[in-house]
C-alpha cells in the first residue's frame, strides 16, 4: 500500500472510533472520501494539460533559472493580454467587413464612372492628339524654310561685304554699290530673322496647346474620379499581441521572446529535469531553481491553455 494510500485509511478508522456508532461513522467516512474524491478530480484536472510522462534527465537546458522567470513572467501578461486582444480582434474583423462591403460598392461605381470618364477623355485627346500634329508640322516646316532660304557660307560672306562696306560709309569714302550692299544684307537678314520668328511662334503655340491638354479633358468631361481606398487591415492577431505583451513583460524582442517561450514549452510538455554533475554551472542549486521554474511554467501552460493562448 502506498504511503498516502495509508494515511487516509488511518484516518477513516480513527474517525470511525471517535464516532462511537456505525451509523454516525459511516456518514463521515462517506464524507472524507467524497472530499478525498473531488480533491482527486481537481488534481487530474490541473494535470490534463500536460501529458504523463517519464522524466527526461538532462545536464542542462540552455536556460538559467532567472531567464525562465523572465520567460514566466512573459507568459503571465500573455495571459491577461490575449483573451481582450481578442475579443479587441474579433471587433477590428467585423468592422473591417463592414468597411469592406462599403468598399467593394464604392468601388464598383467608382468603376462605373471611371468608365465613362475615359470615354470622354480619350475622345478629347484624340482630337487634341491631331491638332498638335498639325501644330508641330507647322513649326517642323517654318523650320525647314529657314534652313532652306539660309545658305550659311553666303551669309558669312555678305556679312564681311557689308562690314567692309559700312566702314567706308562710316569714313565717307562709300560708293552706291556700298550702299546697296549694305541694303541688301539688312533685307537678308529680316528675312532670315522673320522665318526664325514664325518657327519660334510655331513651337510656342505647340507646346502652350500641349500644356492646356489636361484642362480641356477636365472641361469636357469634368474632374477624373477618385478612386476609393481599401480599407486598412484587421491589424494584429491576438495570438501576436499576446506575444508582444509577453516579449515586453520579459523583457526581450519579439523574435527572442518567441524562440525562448517555445523552449520553455517543449521543457515542460517533454517534462524535463536538471540532475546536476560536478561540470555544471551553479551546481544543484541553480538546477533545482531551474527544475522549480518549469513547475511553474507547467501550471502557467494549464492557464493559457484555459485562457486559449496558443502554446
Amino acid at each position: 500500500m502506498s504511503p498516502s494510500r495509508f494515511s487516509c485509511t488511518l484516518v477513516l478508522l480513527l474517525l470511525a472510533s471517535a464516532a462511537g456508532g456505525t451509523g454516525e461513522a459511516a456518514a463521515q467516512i462517506g464524507r472524507i472520501k467524497k472530499a478525498v474524491a473531488d480533491k482527486a478530480t481537481d488534481s487530474g484536472k490541473k494535470a490534463a494539460c500536460v501529458p504523463e510522462r517519464p522524466p527526461a534527465f538532462v545536464k542542462t537546458v540552455g536556460l538559467s533559472a532567472a531567464q525562465i522567470a523572465k520567460i514566466n513572467q512573459g507568459l503571465d501578461a500573455e495571459i491577461l493580454r490575449t483573451p481582450a486582444a481578442r475579443a479587441e480582434y474579433e471587433q477590428r474583423l467585423k468592422q473591417s467587413d463592414q468597411e469592406t462591403q462599403a468598399y467593394e460598392k464604392a468601388h464598383a461605381a467608382y468603376e462605373k464612372k471611371n468608365e465613362q470618364y475615359q470615354a470622354c477623355a480619350d475622345k478629347v485627346r484624340e482630337a487634341d492628339a491631331k491638332k498638335s500634329d498639325a501644330l508641330r508640322g507647322r513649326a517642323e516646316a517654318a523650320g525647314e524654310k529657314t534652313k532652306r532660304e539660309t545658305d550659311q557660307a553666303a551669309l558669312e560672306a555678305m556679312a564681311e561685304k557689308a562690314q567692309a562696306a559700312a566702314e567706308r560709309v562710316a569714313n565717307g569714302t562709300a560708293t552706291a554699290g556700298d550702299r546697296e550692299t549694305l541694303a541688301e544684307f539688312q533685307r537678308t537678314m529680316a528675312g532670315v530673322q522673320a522665318n526664325a520668328m514664325q518657327t519660334g511662334a510655331a513651337m510656342q503655340e505647340a507646346q502652350a496647346f500641349d500644356k492646356d491638354a489636361e484642362a480641356r479633358v477636365e472641361k469636357a468631361c469634368g474632374k477624373a474620379p477618385e478612386e476609393p481606398k481599401a480599407p486598412a487591415l484587421a491589424g494584429p492577431t491576438p495570438e501576436r499581441a499576446g506575444q508582444e505583451a509577453g516579449a515586453k513583460a520579459a523583457g526581450m524582442d519579439v523574435a527572442a521572446y518567441a524562440a525562448a517561450r517555445e523552449t520553455l514549452i517543449a521543457l515542460v510538455m517533454s517534462n524535463t529535469v536538471v540532475k546536476a554533475d560536478g561540470s555544471s554551472q551553479g551546481g544543484q542549486a541553480e538546477a533545482d531553481a531551474i527544475n522549480s521554474a518549469i513547475q511553474e511554467a507547467g501550471k502557467k501552460v494549464c492557464d493559457m491553455k484555459k485562457a486559449g493562448v496558443p502554446t
